[in-house]
C-alpha cells in the first residue's frame, strides 16, 4: 500500500506543469534601479510599485502581479506580460511597442497616451480602462473586453 501512495505521488509531481517563478535579483535590481532588460520578472508580485520611467524592454513579466502599480512612462518594448494583472495600473505615456498583453487584466488601468503600436491585446480585458488618445495601430485586439472602456482619441481602431 505505502508503494501505490509512493508512486501515485511520485506521479503527479512529475505530470504537473513546472511553477514560474521571478529571479529574486532580477525583482531587487529593479526595484532599485528601475532598470532591468530582458529580466525574468515572470510571476512576480509588484503591485503598488512606482515604476514610473522604468527600462523593462524585453522582460519576461508573465503572470506578474502589477495592481496598482506606476508604470506612467515605462518602457515595455517587446516585454511578454502574458495573462499580467495590471489592475488599476498607471500606464501613461508608456511604451507598449509590440508588447504581448495577451489574456492581461487591464481593468480599470489608466493608458492614456501610451503608444501600443503592433501590441498583443488578445483576450485582453481591459474593462473601464482609460485609453484617451492611445495609439493602438496594427494592434492585436482578439477577443479583448472594452467595455466602459475610454476610446476618446484613439488611433488604429474603428469604432
Amino acid at each position: 500500500m505505502k508503494l501505490k501512495t509512493l508512486v501515485a505521488a511520485l506521479s503527479v509531481l512529475c505530470l504537473t506543469t513546472p511553477v514560474q517563478a521571478a529571479n529574486p535579483g532580477h525583482v531587487d535590481r529593479l526595484l532599485k534601479t528601475k532598470e532591468c532588460l530582458g529580466c525574468d520578472l515572470s510571476g512576480a508580485d509588484l503591485s503598488g510599485a512606482d515604476l514610473r520611467g522604468a527600462n523593462l524592454q524585453r522582460a519576461n513579466l508573465t503572470k506578474a502581479n502589477l495592481t496598482k502599480a506606476n508604470l506612467a512612462g515605462a518602457n515595455l518594448y517587446v516585454a511578454n506580460l502574458d495573462r499580467a494583472q495590471l489592475k488599476q495600473a498607471n500606464l501613461q505615456n508608456s511604451f507598449l511597442r509590440f508588447t504581448n498583453l495577451r489574456g492581461a487584466n487591464l481593468e480599470g488601468a489608466d493608458l492614456q497616451q501610451a503608444d501600443m503600436r503592433f501590441a498583443n491585446l488578445a483576450y485582453a480585458k481591459m474593462i473601464d480602462a482609460n485609453l484617451l488618445g492611445v495609439n493602438l495601430q496594427n494592434a492585436n485586439l482578439y477577443l479583448a473586453q472594452l467595455r466602459g472602456t475610454i476610446l476618446q482619441g484613439v488611433l488604429g481602431i474603428n469604432y
